[in-house]
């Protein structure tokens, strides 16, 4: 269940997205992950929008997903970089 749970989330957003939104004029879909990075997930998401709103949607889009993730705890991974100070003595 765990596994599909971030999909399911973002596939959730984008059915909602679409009934609150005119400006899109096709189904958004969900295609899965598409990459798996040391820094990241790539899960890809096409929509089709009227002319010149493409990249307002995209933004508006990308901040409901972000903001639900957030709520629903599920943190985007990034890189991490820990700097431990063993005590060496010169």
């Amino acid at each position: 269940m765990w596994k599909n749970f971030p999909i399911n989330i973002i596939k959730k957003v984008c059915n909602k997205f679409e009934e609150e939104n005119e400006d899109v004029v096709e189904p958004i879909v969900v295609f899965g992950v598409t990459d798996l990075a040391q820094d990241g997930v790539t899960i890809r998401v096409m929509g089709k929008s009227k002319p010149l709103k493409q990249w307002a949607m995209e933004n508006e889009l990308r901040k409901a997903i972000k903001l639900k993730l957030d709520e629903e705890n599920i943190e985007i991974p990034y890189r991490k970089v820990q700097i431990v100070n063993g005590g060496c003595k010169n």
